[in-house]
């Protein structure tokens, strides 16, 4: 499965939208000032990565930031979803490395990361 990072800068706030498998909303997590606010829709369990991905980009960049999260893969074991986290972690860190040297990653990039994971 492809988990996919779609980003918009808001003045110096960040929207980070997340996806996977069949797209939808099913988390939404706000990190401002450190301080986590999330609303997850019933019986969905997307908020345990976009908490996760908000707190990550928050800490290392000081920026507040609303990820909207939504990965779905039918019937998933307790194996793919550690395999989701990591690579959620996976990408959010390249994402994180890539911004601090100054760089916005290209559609293709993007892809290339998608694929590799």
């Amino acid at each position: 499965m492809k988990i996919k990072f779609k980003t918009l800068n808001i003045g110096g706030d960040l929207l980070l939208i997340i996806t996977g498998g069949k797209e939808h909303i099913g988390a939404i997590t706000l990190c401002e000032n450190n301080k986590l606010s999330t609303i997850e829709k019933v019986n969905h369990k997307d908020s345990v990565i976009s908490d996760m991905v908000s707190k990550m980009i928050y800490d290392k960049l000081k920026i507040n930031v609303i990820v909207i999260c939504g990965i779905h893969k039918d019937n998933a074991t307790k194996k793919d979803i550690k395999k989701i986290i990591y690579k959620s972690k996976k990408i959010t860190k390249q994402w994180i490395k890539d911004r601090k040297n100054g760089y916005k990653l290209k559609s293709s990039t993007r892809k290339n990361i998608e694929r590799s994971l």
